[in-house]
């Protein structure tokens, strides 16, 4: 497990939040697109998670106004 990302020279977002981090070995194109599919996929759940927070927030605002 590599904690540092080769492409930035970065702490990954997968090891300091205790995610699995595949190896990468080299900063090639391949490990770069690598990279940023990880990125998209971390972004994705990120907005899902935001999302149902949201709609969270909402419920126990309407909760609040019906007492």
């Amino acid at each position: 497990m590599n904690p540092i990302c080769p492409i930035t020279k970065e702490p990954s977002f997968e090891a300091e939040y205790r995610r699995p981090v595949p190896r990468v070995e080299n900063a090639a194109l391949d490990s770069a697109a690598v990279c940023i599919k990880r990125l998209r996929k971390t972004n994705l759940e990120m907005a899902n998670e935001i999302a149902a927070l949201d709609e969270l927030l909402e419920s126990l605002r309407e909760g609040k106004h019906q007492h």
